[in-house]
């Protein structure tokens, strides 16, 4: 054999091990985070929805967007100050959306659907003791939020008016008369400005909610979680208060180890008006009140994970305008997907709405299917 084969034969037999060999994960390559002392992560959530909706007048299928949870990306950082003290970093935001606000239009009645671009939703620092609860810097949910909006059974989506997106209402003439949330809306505070909230540790089921916001206003919430008469029992009540707009209501609820649950969710708003020293135009509604009661069953009748029924019942009173009402019927089913951390849904909703002028309105008939994937 000569010179060349045996040097051919060393340059492939090289190569062979070269590609054979095993690469290690610092050679593959992976995302580090420049301060090594915290502990980071990352995670997304995309929802997509499939609805028809029929406001009377005009029916239409519309492929889009989560219909109250919107597609979002976040970034949290953890480290250990002491022994007693976690301090906690949030960035999330909703990610830019083809497509994502579907309706008839308000006045030719044509369908028609709006991109959405990327929106903050959350940035905050908190820092959090083991025996005095958490203190929390920057955008933040109120504290007392989920006070007057609370249940047991799970839904794709929270407000069952929802489900009609941003369709129009029309009269029974097909002129269009304004947007759904002229006559309804959820109450539950939800302020986005920038807070400093304390949230209390566990006082055997106990937990207390505060915040002060960067305008002046705040809220209080308790909630209360553990068992009565051998169900699962949950209540809580809350108070808010910013731009001369206060909110007081609560919730309760109750569940059975069978799996059916009820809960019951009221809110009250007092905007201040001219007549009574504040800065709203007088006679622009008249605190206005929302409740709702959720009836539910949970089960595991799967090998996908737990199924959630649910029926519910709602109604806005002075809306936006005295004399503006809507009531709202809603049937849904949702099924979780354990292996993948996602779930999906089926919901019907139905839209009634009424005002002083006993206006001649169409109803609004919604099926939503959702699905959502976290990652």
């Amino acid at each position: 054999m000569d010179i060349k084969t045996i040097l051919k034969t060393s340059v492939a037999a090289g190569a062979l091990f070269a590609f054979a060999a095993p690469v290690s994960d610092a050679e593959a390559g992976n995302i580090t985070n420049a301060n090594s002392k915290a502990t980071v992560s990352i995670g997304g959530r995309i929802h997509r929805a499939l609805a028809s909706i029929d406001d009377g007048v005009h029916d239409e299928f519309f492929n889009t967007d989560g219909t109250t949870g919107d597609s979002e990306m976040w970034l949290s950082g953890s480290g250990a100050l002491t022994e007693s003290i976690t301090v906690k970093a949030t960035l999330r935001w909703d990610i830019a959306k083809n497509e994502a606000t579907c309706n008839f239009g308000s006045t030719t009645g044509e369908s028609a659907c709006a991109d959405a671009g990327n929106a903050d939703k959350y940035e905050n620092i908190a820092f959090v003791h083991k025996s005095m609860g958490t203190l929390t810097l920057g955008d933040v949910e109120p504290g007392a939020d989920g006070t007057m909006d609370a249940r047991y059974v799970s839904a794709m989506f929270n407000d069952g008016a929802a489900a009609a997106r941003a369709t129009n209402i029309t009269s029974g003439t097909g002129t269009f008369q304004g947007a759904i949330s002229d006559h309804h809306a959820k109450i539950d505070p939800g302020s986005s400005a920038n807070k400093i909230r304390w949230d209390s540790p566990s006082f055997n089921g106990l937990t207390i909610g505060a915040d002060y916001r960067q305008d002046g206003g705040g809220s209080v919430g308790v909630k209360y979680a553990g068992k009565m008469g051998g169900m699962d029992f949950k209540a809580g009540a809350g108070y808010d208060n910013e731009n001369n707009t206060a909110l007081v209501g609560g919730h309760i609820a109750l569940k059975h180890a069978s799996g059916f649950n009820i809960a019951y969710n009221y809110g009250k708003k007092h905007a201040r008006d001219a007549s009574d020293g504040g800065a709203g135009a007088s006679g622009a509604a008249d605190d206005p009140s929302w409740w709702r009661l959720i009836g539910g069953y949970q089960a595991t009748m799967n090998s996908f994970g737990q199924t959630d029924i649910h029926l519910e019942y709602a109604e806005s009173d002075t809306h936006a305008q005295d004399g503006n009402e809507a009531e709202v019927i809603r049937i849904g089913i949702t099924q979780s997907l354990d292996s993948i951390g996602a779930k999906m849904g089926l919901d019907y909703a139905r839209i009634e709405f009424s005002d002083a002028a006993a206006t001649d309105f169409n109803d609004i008939d919604a099926v939503v299917f959702e699905t959502t994937f976290n990652f």
